[in-house]
This record gives C-alpha cells, structure tokens and sequence, in this order.
C-alpha cells in the first residue's frame, strides 16, 4: 500500500469513527426520536410539524441533528408533539407543540427550541403526555403541568395549568410515566398508584372511571418499573414478573386467550426473567435478564420488528440475539440499544424516524451508527474516501469497487435533505452550496458511511 492510499484508509476509518452516534440515552416520540450522545449531546430525528426537535425549524429530518450546542443534557422523555428534558444542573427545559400549556412556561405558544422551565435546579425525573406533562423533584415531590380536561393533572380538578403546580403533599415518589391522558407512579414503599382517563382499564383499578387525584392501585410493596402506553399498562414486579392491563384490541397486553380490555394487573405469562420494558402506541417491548427481545401487540407497520405486519398477542422473540440492553417505543415504531453501542430501528418512516436517510418503513431492526465497532468491523465496511475536504466546488468519491456505493444524500445541519444523488458517483457538485457544514451520508449495501464535509 503507497502512502498516500495508507493516509487516504486512515482518514476514512477515522470519518466513520468520529462520526459515530454513541448514545448514553435513547428515547422515543410519537414518530421522532433523541439520543444523548456521551459527550453530553443532544440529538433528534424524525417528525417536526410543531418542533418538537429542537432545532429551530419545523422541517423532518430523517437523520440525527444536533439540538443546541450544549453537551450537558442528562434525561429527556417526549410524547405526541411536545418534549421534557433535563439538563446535569438539575434544569427543565422543555419545547415543541404548547397549545394546552404543557410546556410550563405560563404560555401556550409552540418553541422550536428548548425554553428553561423556571429556575429551579432539583428535577430529577421527567414525563410526557400527549398534551400534559408531569415531573419529579428531588425531594421526592410530584408536579404537574398543561391540558387536564380528562383529569391527567391529578390536582382534583379539570382546569389547565399553564406552569408547574405541586400533585398533593406527598414528598416519596419515586417513578412516573405519562400516558396518553393518564399517568401512573410508584411510590418509594413500591405501591402502585394511578389517575386520569381510564376509558379501556388502562389506570388498573378494576373500574373504567376516570380518577382526578392519584388513587392507589395496588399496596403490594413489589412493583419496581411502570411504562404507559395510548391506552395499555405494563409494569414489573422484584420477582421479575411482567403484569399488563388496559386496552388489548391488538394483543398489546401479550396474553394469548383473548383480545378483551383488562381494568386490573394480569401476569403475562409465567416467565419470571423480565429485566427492561417499554409500551408504545398499541404494542409493547421487553428485554429479559439474558439479553433476548421480545415484542407483542400491533404489527401493521412492521413495529414489531420480526419481519412481518402480523399482530402478535404473545411475546415474541426478535431475531436470536442476546445482547440487547435499551428499548424505546413510539407511536408505531421501535428503538433499541446492543451492548456494543449499536442503535438499532424498525416500523414506521413516513417522517424519516428511523434516522437511516430514508422514509421507507422497515419490517427488522436496522443499524443507523457504527458505534464501538472494532478495527476489523470497520475494515468489513467499504473502503470510501472523499476528497478534497475542505472543498470549496467539488467533492471527490473513491471507492475500490463502484458497486458499493448505492445512494449518496447530502443534509444540512438541521438535517434538511439538499441533494440527493444515485448515479455519477466519482463527484457531487457542492459549488452552489453556501460557506458551512453539511453531512455526506454514503449508502452502501454493507452499510451507511457518514462524512462531515466543510465547504469554504
């Protein structure tokens, strides 16, 4: 190898691996998504019709872009069309669709960037709803915001609250999660306790009443994690058995005799290894202590993940690994973490959610990063170099073999597609672009290569 081809292979595994998304968080929206990177950045892809990204603007992006410039985000939970996050300094900043106050900043004007909620520094745990939102403090406090015409607020009334206001006087919970219109919470005893809509079961009371104040569930001292659905519950017990109730029209409560609406916790299943969950629109997610994934409920957009569009009313195992470690569900779409860093997603694309350049759904869970891949994965990539970069006209391609490349997009740092190119793929003409950074995402069929490209 001549020295020059030696430099051009360094600089090009040096591209892949200093663009690589390694994520310390992942979460999902409706049809978007976030990721904290671990140097404390902030990143969000998919759907932005009110900003609920974060990037100023209210255009999709179908790749990750970077929110602000801080590196110093901790937590973040979002919903339909509006976002919660937390900041190391204990700060609350929230954006995106604001029409019933659920931002907190005594307006109910939308933000396409993150607003500081206040100025207090003690938040510690985060949850959106579709137009409420609820919040922990340190001192194990409860705080409720935005729309409460269904009672979602828990303050035993069905008036908005356009800031902040304090749930009751209770100072021991510990776990919230925000549904669509309800909420349900552990308390530091391990209690189960619910309130808001409850039209299908989904508060687990055994009645379909709405509740206007947090009402206790269960006073078994066992529950240890609670995810919330539209309209489905699942929650953990220490015995690491998994128990769903609410809504079940597609199986999402994973119990294989029928498809009725249950008001009150069921096990699902004997299995006593359930580790991590997660329920999205009309399905649910799970990971068991050995690493395996198992996904049930509604299927038509391939959220699943198991290569078909069939609903499911019993987990199921997506593909044979062993070595997931984080999931997220969205609305109609899935996102999950390996233990080497990997992101992975599949189900619904139409706003670009799947982060992978495209908005063609995905019936399997496909890789969008390249995170702690070894030296020899990398070399199992293609080899492409570009150059020059800096350029100030044209950007050069130089693969081995042409066959490679499938498709080449050009994005702006908002994640705005500027170019997209299928053909001719020795050069791309950047020489009507403007002065800036734009990202280069080579589509290859052994995977996606990300170039960061600076034109002067």
């Amino acid at each position: 190898m001549t020295m020059k081809n030696y430099i051009l292979l360094l600089l090009a595994l040096l591209s892949i691996s200093t663009s690589a998304q390694c994520y310390d968080v992942i979460r999902a929206g409706n049809h978007f998504n976030f990721g904290i990177q671990d140097d404390g950045t902030l990143w969000s892809w998919g759907r932005n019709w009110n900003g609920q990204l974060g990037i100023g603007t209210t255009t999709d992006s179908s790749i990750p872009v970077q929110v602000n410039s801080s590196n110093d985000w901790k937590e973040i939970d979002a919903a339909l069309l509006h976002v919660l996050a937390l900041k190391t300094d204990g700060t609350l900043w929230t954006w995106g669709s604001n029409s019933y106050g659920q931002l907190g900043n005594n307006t109910t004007e939308d933000s396409t960037v993150p607003i500081q909620i206040g100025t207090d520094n003690d938040w510690q745990m985060i949850g959106a709803g579709i137009v409420s939102s609820v919040a922990l403090k340190t001192d194990g406090t409860l705080w409720a915001w935005g729309g409460n015409a269904l009672n979602q607020l828990g303050d035993g009334t069905t008036i908005d609250s356009h800031v902040p206001i304090q749930i009751g006087n209770s100072d021991d919970w510990s776990i919230i999660s925000a549904g669509h219109h309800y909420t349900l919470a552990l308390k530091n005893n391990g209690t189960l306790w619910a309130w808001g809509y409850n039209s299908n079961g989904q508060l687990g009371d055994n009645t379909t009443i709405d509740k206007s104040v947090p009402t206790l569930i269960s006073n078994e001292n066992t529950w240890v994690d609670i995810k919330t659905g539209f309209t489905h519950s699942i929650a953990l017990k220490n015995d690491g058995t998994l128990w769903s109730w609410g809504n079940n029209l597609n199986g999402q409560l994973g119990r294989p005799a029928n498809l009725t609406n249950k008001n009150f916790p069921n096990q699902v299943g004997t299995d006593n290894d359930w580790q991590t969950i997660s329920a999205g629109g009309n399905f649910t997610l799970a990971i068991k202590t050995d690493g395996s994934l198992w996904a049930w409920g509604q299927n038509y957009f391939g959220s699943l993940g198991n290569g078909t569009t069939v609903d499911s009313s019993v987990p199921i195992q997506i593909e044979g690994d062993t070595d997931w470690v984080a999931i997220h569900c969205g609305g109609y779409h899935s996102i999950a973490q390996k233990s080497d860093g990997g992101i992975y997603l599949w189900g619904w694309n139409a706003q670009g959610q799947l982060g992978n350049g495209t908005t063609e759904d995905s019936l399997v869970p496909i890789n969008i990063n390249s995170c702690m891949l070894s030296l020899d994965e990398q070399y199992m990539l293609p080899v492409i170099t570009i150059f020059p970069n800096p350029t100030d006209g044209y950007i050069n391609i130089s693969s081995a073999n042409e066959s490679d490349v499938l498709l080449m997009k050009i994005y702006d740092t908002n994640g705005k597609l500027l170019l997209e190119q299928n053909e001719h793929f020795k050069s791309i003409d950047l020489r009507d672009f403007q002065k800036g950074i734009y990202f280069l995402n080579i589509i290859t069929n052994q995977g996606t290569i990300t170039h960061k490209i600076l034109k002067k």
